[in-house]
């Protein structure tokens, strides 16, 4: 018993020593750290308001056109959704066009298309190029975003989106798509 107290003794006293380092005297607990500035473009805050988050970055033409969209579709009584949308800068970035995007989600549509974002319009006059799903191409007609047009799902203020859509894998058929742009609240699909 006496070995085991002198071993545990020993190990005490060697833990001790161990602790008691000179390399931490006089430091203080305080962090400080560096100030870095970057270099690059400038992104400015937008004003307060429940829609403000989607425009804090304005280093793009198209900036107010573009987001997540959450969006039903309608044609020939057929109604689903709501499936996820975006719009986005294309990257000539003269505010003359933008990607129209449903991520797979409804029918493989990625389309790039003129736009107005002074009037917070989009389509194309003649059937686009699209990407995702070669060799079929999509008419888009009559898209409009509206600023606080809409409400989400919980009846949050929200940009409302609408455009029409025609396949020519399925010619004659216009799909109407309309919904609100993602707000990042909590809450669903919001």
């Amino acid at each position: 018993m006496k070995k085991y107290i002198s071993i545990l003794a020993s190990a005490l006293a060697v833990l001790l020593l161990v602790s008691c380092s000179k390399d931490t005297e006089g430091l203080t607990q305080v962090t400080y750290y560096a100030v870095i500035e970057l270099a690059g473009p400038v992104y400015d805050q937008a004003e307060a308001g429940p829609l403000c988050c989607f425009r804090i970055f304005r280093n793009t033409s198209t900036v107010d056109l573009a987001g997540e969209w959450m969006v039903t579709i309608d044609a020939d009584g057929y109604s689903d959704g709501p499936f996820m949308f975006i719009t986005y800068n294309s990257n000539k970035n003269d505010g003359q066009e933008i990607w129209l995007d449903d991520l797979g989600n409804f029918w493989g549509t990625k389309v790039k298309v003129s736009c107005n974002v002074a009037s917070l319009t989009f389509g194309s006059e003649t059937p686009a190029e699209n990407v995702d799903y070669d060799p079929i191409t999509v008419k888009v007609a009559d898209g409009k975003m509206t600023f606080g047009g809409t409400k989400t799902t919980s009846g949050a203020v929200a940009d409302a989106i609408e455009f029409k859509l025609e396949y020519s894998d399925d010619p004659g058929v216009v799909y109407t798509a309309h919904g609100y742009r993602r707000t990042g609240l909590q809450g669903g699909e919001e």
